[in-house]
């Protein structure tokens, strides 16, 4: 099996669907968010309260509320590729071996920044997860067989 289709797979399983679509709305907010403060600054509080939104919406079920979370929070962290593609340019301007030592660490911040979101991602779908045991939230989730 080739990786694209591994990586569709992943995305558009039938369980979590709900989450893929959530980490994909948070990045227009997020990327208006990080236009307004500049693009050396991101916030995590948008893909935070998409995955808490993943882990209310599977409350029922304790193993898809993790996966949830952390599909939301890598899908959600896309636009930390951002900040990587400033690095870049700004070492293009110097010369060509700090271009190269800009992709270096950009590609680094970026997996840190991924790995940071997947983390938040979580830890914000296990907080959902505990709010959709509360009596009101109970029926928000899908329904179990």
């Amino acid at each position: 099996m080739a990786v694209s289709s591994k990586i569709t797979q992943w995305l558009f399983e039938e369980n979590i669907s709900v989450a893929t679509m959530l980490g994909f709305l948070s990045i227009p907010f997020t990327v208006a968010l990080s236009l307004e403060t500049g693009p050396s600054y991101y916030d995590f509080t948008i893909v935070s309260f998409a995955a808490l939104l993943a882990g209310l919406y599977y409350s029922n079920r304790s193993t898809a509320t993790k996966r949830a979370g952390l599909r939301t929070g890598i899908i959600g962290g896309l636009p930390a590729a951002w900040n990587s593609v400033g690095t870049i340019t700004s070492g293009w301007a110097i010369s060509p071996g700090y271009a190269a030592l800009g992709v270096a660490f950009s590609l680094l911040w970026l997996c840190f920044a991924l790995a940071v979101c997947g983390f938040v991602g979580v830890i914000s779908a296990a907080i959902g997860s505990v709010i959709g045991r509360i009596p009101p939230f109970r029926r928000i989730g899908p329904q179990t067989v």
